[in-house]
């Protein structure tokens, strides 16, 4: 995006399909940051917002691995979806200090996956 920009070429179909994509996009990786800020708390929000973060990556690696997916690509399976899930797991192991918040961590990544992978497949 910032490369086409400076070229001059602003090409929304690349980025988002369309402005209003390209806004949602925008939209997406300012939530992301504010959940990345909230994780580096000490405290049970941050371990919410760890398992948010992680989880919010887990579903797109079950959507994009699995048949039937909005984002199904055939050749994302086995290597960079297992290398996408470890990513996700050092991710709350990085963010959290203790092992009681890694546990809470890893329990609601697992959960908000889970509910997001049956809604993307339920459209």
């Amino acid at each position: 995006m910032g490369g086409s920009a400076l070229r001059g070429d602003l090409n929304f179909e690349a980025i988002g399909g369309t402005s209003s994509g390209l806004n949602l996009v925008v939209g997406q990786l300012v939530a992301l940051g504010l959940l990345a800020y909230v994780s580096r708390r000490l405290d049970g929000w941050g371990d919410l917002g760890a398992g948010v973060v992680s989880g919010l990556l887990l579903a797109d690696v079950i959507d994009r691995a699995t048949p039937g997916g909005i984002d199904w690509e055939p050749a994302f399976w086995p290597v960079a979806a297992v290398a996408v899930t470890l990513l996700s797991v050092f991710v709350i192991f990085l963010l959290r200090r203790t092992t009681a918040g890694r546990v809470r961590a890893a329990a609601v990544a697992a959960v908000v996956a889970g509910l997001l992978t049956l809604a993307l497949h339920a459209l």
